[in-house]
């Protein structure tokens, strides 16, 4: 009976240790910040749309809610640029509108409300619109909707870059 009791006791410490460290995960990756936030995070998001990082530029707004355990998040960045110039120019990478492509057409307009584009580039500017270039860089589809996107998106007339990277596991319709 005795050895029934140090059993139990080691299994609910056990129980007990599984639970806190469970607690703990969960906290740290709701509240996690990549290493991106280490250092300067626009910078990471000219370097992901291949643009050059040595011109001025101004963070207009942003937006990170963190993740959980499925990995759903929403970030986004509404940068100022001095210039939309390459640092190794490669074709088809960027695209203007008109979008051709449904899923990109959807993608575009996901993202642009996700980061609130009309607050970047104005309330009248579509995001499939011919002064749009967009770099679609992933995307997570699933049958009927996209589950995931990390696109960016540049404004010629103002120079602005909407960069957003979201994931939402219930999806989009």
């Amino acid at each position: 009976m005795k050895i029934f009791k140090i059993a139990y006791k080691v299994a609910s410490a056990i129980s007990f240790a599984i639970v806190v460290i469970a607690i703990i995960a969960s906290l740290w990756l709701h509240f996690y910040k990549s290493d991106r936030s280490l250092i300067n995070p626009y910078v990471f998001a000219l370097n992901h749309g291949n643009l050059v990082t040595d011109q001025e530029y101004d963070l207009i707004y942003s937006f990170d809610s963190g993740s959980n355990f499925q990995g759903d998040h929403l970030e986004y960045y509404c940068i100022q640029l001095e210039k939309f110039e390459f640092q190794n120019p490669r074709e088809d990478e960027w695209v203007y509108g008109p979008e051709e492509n449904d899923i990109f057409k959807r993608a575009r307009k996901l993202v642009a409300s996700e980061g609130n584009m009309s607050e970047c580039f104005g309330e009248s500017v579509a995001s499939n619109s011919e002064d749009v270039a967009a770099k679609i860089w992933s995307l997570d589809i699933r049958r009927k909707h996209i589950e995931g996107a990390r696109v960016i998106l540049f404004h010629k007339p103002t120079k602005r870059l909407l960069y957003v990277s979201s994931h939402d596991t219930y999806g989009q319709a």
